[in-house]
């Protein structure tokens, strides 16, 4: 005879206590089988009775932490690390990691993680236990590249622009984000992992590529004979709002000379980069308005050189952190403290998930150029910045306690009967099981 299941639905939430099955009157053995992102269902191990509970909605706090905060928590965590590896900064990083995976299986934080960490830790020997890493606090949440942010506040600026309403470029945290930051977490996570053969390799290059222009045009910036920081501004803004329609022409032109020729000398060249999909949203969103093609195409490209465009917040961010830059290069810094090709992945970062967070953990770099007067005041109401830099290490392990210190008491409770008292353990032997 198979075991009945009875599956009663519940309106409202109850807090379900131990105690013994209502079904056969075994003690101690009505345990939690199943939790979703809002209830959770409890089974008696004895006659199979099920039970669900619904969970309450909850709002976690959003974290980003910089790769190089992954890469010093992964050697503190990594038993083949060498010993001088660990207890850097006084152990901070253990620390850190400690505090930051309690305080994600207490259900207060998320930690996304994005595109960017994942690319920086490829180029890494050690990718696999850097991603065991930056999994472990995100479950599952991650950001969608900093470009596609880019690309959909350019169209949402254009639609408002286009119907002559207000422009708002603001995108919701549901597009920046893929998962559900606010959802109550399964005992498990089942992951797939796949790396596309030689990426590591261009990435490499690529970054090699990045850190001697950046030191080129850095160099530049010191022998400019004058410098004015609004200008620079205005002009670093005109070449990030100008790059996408010059990106999708060079496309269209290789693909005519494609055709041309019958047959293309190299088909990753005629890939269409994101650019192509961005110009083609736009055209397709005045099509209801402008009948004729060459009117659409004209339409976009005059938004291209409206002052709504130069609302965009990622573009802003962006230029004002170049323009910080060669301002702070300019009064006296050296060619050995010239910043490298990581920077460009430092400010897309901060330039596109600063919204969507509540802090952001990153480097001495980003966080003494965010400080400075344009900056802080354009990044004012996003993200708080944290760094090593002024004791803010401190600060920001203050900040992660005043996060539990805050939790309710009635949720901490709730959380300790749905997954056990020792739930909330960080998983320091993260790199030591297989």
């Amino acid at each position: 005879m198979m075991p009945r299941t009875r599956t009663p639905k519940v309106k409202e939430f109850v807090s379900p206590p131990f105690i013994q099955c209502p079904d056969c009157d075994v003690e101690g053995k009505f345990g939690v089988l199943m939790i979703a992102e809002r209830q959770y269902t409890r089974r008696c191990v004895n006659c199979w009775f099920d039970k669900r509970y619904p969970l309450p909605p909850i709002r976690k706090k959003r974290i980003y932490v910089d790769q190089f905060v992954i890469s010093n928590m992964m050697k503190e965590l990594d038993p083949a690390a060498p010993a001088k590896a660990k207890g850097v900064k006084g152990g901070f990083y253990l620390t850190l990691f400690e505090k930051l995976d309690r305080l994600s299986k207490l259900h207060l934080i998320v930690c996304p993680d994005s595109p960017v960490q994942d690319h920086e830790s490829i180029v890494d020997t050690r990718y696999e236990k850097l991603r065991r890493v930056f999994r472990q606090l995100s479950h599952g949440v991650s950001f969608v590249r900093p470009q596609q942010i880019f690309h959909a506040q350019l169209l949402c600026a254009f639609r408002g622009w286009h119907a002559g309403a207000e422009v708002n470029p603001q995108v919701s945290s549901d597009f920046a984000l893929h998962g559900n930051p606010d959802s109550w977490l399964d005992r498990l996570r089942v992951e797939m992992n796949y790396k596309l053969p030689g990426l590591a390799q261009e990435l490499r290059a690529t970054t090699a590529a990045q850190t001697q222009r950046v030191h080129e045009v850095c160099q530049r910036w010191v022998d400019t004979p004058d410098f004015d920081f609004n200008r620079f501004f205005e002009g670093q803004l005109d070449v990030l709002l100008d790059a996408p329609l010059i990106e999708q022409s060079r496309f269209v032109e290789k693909m005519a000379a494609a055709q041309k020729d019958g047959r293309p000398a190299n088909l990753a060249e005629l890939y269409p980069p994101p650019s192509v999909s961005l110009v083609q949203h736009l055209l397709a969103e005045c099509a209801e308005t402008i009948s004729d093609l060459p009117g659409r195409v004209a339409r976009v490209r005059e938004f291209f050189t409206s002052d709504a465009i130069r609302t965009v917040p990622f573009a802003r961010v962006s230029a004002l952190f170049w323009a910080t830059l060669a301002r702070d290069v300019r009064s006296g810094r050296k060619p050995d403290k010239f910043p490298g090709g990581g920077m460009f992945n430092d400010v897309d970062v901060v330039a596109a998930y600063a919204p969507f967070c509540d802090a952001m953990f990153v480097d001495k770099e980003i966080s003494h150029l965010a400080h400075q007067g344009e900056l802080r005041r354009e990044l004012s109401g996003s993200a708080r910045l944290f760094s090593l830099r002024a004791n803010e290490d401190h600060q920001f392990l203050a900040f992660l306690d005043q996060i539990e210190a805050d939790a309710s008491p009635e949720h901490l409770k709730l959380v300790a009967e749905v997954y056990g008292t020792n739930w909330q353990k960080p998983y320091l032997e993260l790199l030591a099981h297989r």
